[in-house]
This record gives C-alpha cells, sequence and structure tokens, in this order.
C-alpha cells in the first residue's frame, strides 16, 4: 500500500479521474475525495517491461511507480500522482 500523507496529488490526475470515469458512466460526488480513497487502497503494480521503457524514454527519463486498484492505475513520479488510467481489459 502507499503512504497516502506523503503524495501530492496533481489537478491532472483529478481531471484524468473525472474524465475518465465519465466514459465508464461514473461520477463522483467529490472526486478528488474519491480519488485518495481508492489511491489509499492502491497496490504497488509493475507494467509490462517495454511499456515502461517506452515511457521512461517519453517521459524524460522519469521513473514513475504504478499502483492498482479496483481497475485503475495510478502513475506518481517523486511523490507526486501525475496521473490516473484505466487498466484495458479490466473486469469489474
Amino acid at each position: 500500500m502507499i503512504d497516502i500523507s506523503t503524495i501530492i496529488i496533481s489537478d491532472h490526475a483529478i481531471k484524468r479521474f473525472v474524465e475518465r470515469g465519465e466514459k465508464m458512466k461514473q461520477s463522483f460526488k467529490d472526486p478528488k475525495q474519491t480519488l485518495i480513497q481508492f489511491l489509499s487502497r492502491s497496490v504497488l503494480a509493475e507494467i509490462d517491461p517495454k511499456e515502461k521503457v517506452r515511457r521512461i524514454i517519453e517521459h524524460n527519463f522519469e521513473i514513475a511507480d504504478y499502483y492498482e486498484y479496483s481497475g485503475w492505475r495510478f502513475v506518481v513520479v517523486k511523490k507526486i500522482l501525475v496521473t490516473v488510467e484505466r487498466i484495458k481489459n479490466f473486469q469489474n
């Protein structure tokens, strides 16, 4: 699990969380609070090694940690939640 007290949540991450939730017909009364709850329940995860290398190169060689919870992936760089993704082919 992630220590949520050490993580800064970017506006971009909240925006992506809302957008991707809407695509799934989900709406959140308080998106930031819901995002914090999901992130606090997430666990460290690995992504495909080739995809990880591609992302490192694409993002100026910054290393990200990936956390997952209930079909959501949280991308954390230097203690900042930079974006939120949906995991492809995740079954709810």
